[in-house]
């Protein structure tokens, strides 16, 4: 009985992702976006921004926006005075969370703050486009 049990935690710790994925360069995430045919979440940020800390902290670590995070979109988190950022996506406000197709192209911004359940409700509307 207890070799079932212990089973069944391995599968099912191998099922959910404790956390988003993170890529780390953006022309790695465009990559892997035409690859697997996703578009990209960036996640723009600033060492010193403190709603930016409790996304990460709060909604980014819920079980139901991790798995539909990396189930739907390749992430990445530059901070907002990245050279990787291309000119077409500077952003004067941080948090911002901005969704892009495979081709740069940006499909939605959210700026500011969102808790899981608001944030889910911005994945779905962005899938929707």
């Amino acid at each position: 009985m207890s070799t079932k049990f212990l089973y069944l935690s391995i599968f099912i710790s191998f099922s959910y992702a404790n956390s988003i994925t993170w890529i780390k360069t953006y022309k790695e995430a465009i990559n892997l976006s035409i690859k697997k045919d996703k578009r990209v979440m960036l996640f723009i940020t600033k060492p010193s921004c403190l709603w930016c800390k409790k996304m990460k902290r709060l909604t980014f670590t819920d079980r139901q926006v991790i798995k539909e995070v990396n189930e739907n979109y390749i992430s990445i988190e530059l901070s907002k005075n990245s050279s990787e950022i291309p000119s077409n996506l500077l952003v004067k406000r941080v948090p911002t969370t901005q969704f892009i197709s495979k081709d740069g192209i940006l499909i939605k911004k959210v700026t500011g703050y969102w808790n899981a359940e608001d944030f889910l409700s911005w994945l779905s509307d962005v899938k929707k486009l």
